[in-house]
């Protein structure tokens, strides 16, 4: 009897307590806030290697570039393609966190590009092209690149072969 008198008792005074939610981390007395890097912290770049542009107004055209990063600034040279037509081209930028700002010009001509990318979502970004006579248009740029650009530029890697000799990564269509 003085069994059941208890196991009643304590059910009477479980009837006050709140519920326990076992996923709370407050009831766990733990925290499990934790605090996330800033883009630009968590982000490293390396954008050297070569790059395909899609700029998509129009008249739609591409760019293949080959890049080399230098800490945060970047110069480089390749090709414009409109239709069948293909200019040799240059080209010079910066990076700043997961953003690359970069100025092409085509040789020979006073057209002048300038695209501004979102590396770290891989998403593109926008374009603007200034023409000899005097016109603009903008667009959205698309890219595909053929590197791993989010490895260290501090030469880390075990691609002795390759920093020994950098025309040998450089692609024939330059």
């Amino acid at each position: 009897m003085l069994l059941s008198i208890t196991f009643i008792a304590f059910f009477l005074a479980q009837s006050d307590a709140k519920p326990i939610d076992p996923l709370d981390p407050s009831q766990l007395g733990e925290s499990m806030s934790m605090s996330m890097p800033s883009s630009q912290e968590s982000i490293r770049v390396n954008v050297t290697g070569a790059w395909s542009f899609d700029l998509l107004g129009k008249p739609a055209e591409k760019m293949k570039l080959y890049l080399t990063q230098n800490e945060d600034s970047i110069s480089g040279r390749g090709a414009i393609i409109q239709g069948k037509e293909s200019k040799k081209a240059t080209a010079s930028g910066l990076i700043s966190g997961d953003r690359m700002s970069l100025n092409v010009a085509p040789e020979g001509a006073s057209d002048r590009y300038r695209l501004n990318l979102s590396l770290s979502s891989l998403s593109g970004g926008s374009y603007t092209a200034c023409l000899a006579d005097g016109s603009c248009r903008s667009g959205t740029a698309t890219f595909t690149v053929f590197a791993n650009i989010f490895q260290d530029a501090t030469g880390d890697e075990d691609d002795s072969d390759q920093d020994a000799n950098p025309a040998a990564a450089m692609p024939s269509w330059l």
